[in-house]
């Protein structure tokens, strides 16, 4: 997260639904390194197929702005 690239974090966000959920919600939280209009995206997406952890994490991200 540190460096900042996000080439390892878009290719994880594609097959997040193939993750584990711990896995999952790593990626979920990192995802906050995006531009804000691509995360929330993607964010709501996991969202709404996901349980409510994941719905939690996702609200979190969606109501914080990007980059924090």
């Amino acid at each position: 997260l540190r460096r900042k690239d996000t080439t390892w974090l878009r290719s994880l966000r594609d097959d997040a639904d193939q993750l584990g959920p711990w896995d999952r919600r790593a990626v979920l939280y990192a995802s906050r390194l995006l531009p804000r209009d691509e995360m929330k995206v993607w964010v709501n997406s996991v969202a709404q197929a996901g349980n409510i952890v994941d719905k939690s994490i996702s609200s979190l991200l969606s109501s914080h702005p990007a980059g924090h």
